[in-house]
C-alpha cells in the first residue's frame, strides 16, 4: 500500500505551524486573510503550498 503525504492542513494545524492561536486562525480564515478552500458547507482546508506562498508574500510585504 502506498503512503501519501498529506497536502492540506486543517485550520488548527496551520495555526500551530505559524504560531498563532486557533481562534485567531479561524478569524483570519473567515476574513479571507488565510488561503483556504471550502469543502462542503462548513469545512475549510489550507493547501500547504498556499500557506507557504502566503508566508513568503507576507514577509516580502513587510520588507518592502
Amino acid at each position: 500500500m502506498e503512503k501519501f503525504e498529506k497536502r492540506t492542513l486543517t485550520i488548527p494545524e496551520a495555526a500551530q505551524i505559524i504560531g498563532i492561536s486557533r481562534s485567531l486562525a479561524y478569524r483570519m480564515a473567515a476574513e479571507g486573510k488565510l488561503p483556504t478552500i471550502k469543502v462542503g458547507k462548513r469545512k475549510n482546508i489550507i493547501p500547504k503550498v498556499a500557506l507557504d506562498q502566503w508566508l513568503k508574500e507576507s514577509v516580502k510585504e513587510k520588507v518592502n
